[in-house]
């Protein structure tokens, strides 16, 4: 029990660590934004010399800033997984731990309807649904552990993804049944999919 304690310490202190990195990334962008240029406008002019309507000693320190920060919250990213993988394990013997899909009510194997929900409507690029290889059309069987028989007009879906952890997603496509493995993303203070889905 107080390895598990200590093992969701860690994965809450990294996710606050990811959370801290991507609010300093945030402010870095803000500061390039005011000065009118992003990460790969050039900062001489025609002639070679260097722009004088930009501070190009600070644009140049908060590029190579955002670039070192993003190769950190990449490493961290990879150690939040591990961390909740870990959880995970821990909660075969000890369910319940700091687990996503306790916020829909889990029942057995046995009892758990295997006829989708809900489907994809549209998914956006760049987001957790497209990296986790949903698209248009997937029929949504099971959502961590929300099925048909407990989505609660896909309500129960919001309070798995607002817990940010990573959820296994079974999916129906073509005739043939497959587990996608989804991380939601924080966007502002909530966590997102990237995907619209509608209930069946």
């Amino acid at each position: 029990m107080a390895e598990s304690s200590s093992a969701m310490e860690n994965a809450k202190a990294l996710i606050a660590k990811k959370d801290s990195i991507e609010a300093e990334i945030r402010e870095l962008q803000a500061n390039l934004q005011t000065q009118g240029v992003g990460m790969d406008q050039p900062l001489v002019d025609r002639q070679g010399f260097p722009r004088n309507d930009i501070d190009v000693v600070a644009v140049r320190t908060a590029r190579r800033s955002i670039i070192e920060l993003t190769n950190d919250h990449k490493q961290l990213m990879k150690e939040i997984e591990q961390a909740i993988l870990g959880l995970h394990q821990d909660n075969k013997s000890t369910p319940r731990t700091f687990n996503a899909t306790t916020a829909a009510q889990p029942i057995t194997s046995q009892e758990q309807p295997s006829e989708p929900f809900a489907r994809v409507n549209a998914v956006a690029p760049d987001s957790p649904a497209k990296e986790a290889g949903l698209i248009k059309d997937d029929l949504i069987i099971r959502f961590g552990s929300v099925h048909a028989g407990n989505h609660r007009m896909l309500q129960a879906l919001n309070d798995v993804v607002s817990q940010g952890v990573r959820v296994e997603v079974v999916v129906k496509r073509n005739d043939e049944t497959m587990t996608l493995s989804l991380l939601p993303k924080r966007v502002g203070s909530r966590y997102t999919l990237g995907c619209h889905l509608l209930p069946l």
